[in-house]
């Protein structure tokens, strides 16, 4: 099997099992990106098949997850991908909405209880 093959084989069954490619990044290169919404490390697809971490800057809840580096040489290795998949989680309805529950309710919910309370300490430093 050829190495272009096995990399193609392989962004299929990571898309499968809900990573995102991010194709033409500027400083990826020949590289594609792999993204996933769920406690999965981010990785990175080279074109000979070989997958490893992605670097960089790791979101907080993905820092406790450690990101493999599996080459595309030999049947073993196509078995510890194989298994490395396997241990992907699904992405659930509440990993799906980190990002709106970041930006329209923690945000506001923070700015209210910040308003509330300086509204509070200038009632209290007005009344004394």
């Amino acid at each position: 099997m050829d190495n272009r093959d096995l990399a193609f084989e392989r962004l299929h069954a990571l898309a499968r099992k809900g990573y995102r490619p991010e194709i033409g990044t500027e400083d990826a290169g020949a590289t594609i990106a792999l993204r996933h919404l769920a406690k999965a490390p981010d990785l990175l697809l080279h074109p000979d098949g070989r997958v490893e971490g992605l670097p960089g800057r790791v979101p907080r809840y993905k820092r406790k997850v450690d990101a493999p580096t599996i080459p595309a040489l030999h049947d073993a290795d196509q078995i510890a991908f194989l298994e490395f998949l396997d241990g992907v989680p699904k992405a659930r309805f509440r990993d799906r909405t980190r990002r709106w529950r970041t930006r329209w309710v923690y945000l506001p919910a923070t700015l209210m209880v910040l308003w509330g309370l300086s509204i509070g300490l200038t009632a209290l430093l007005v009344n004394m």
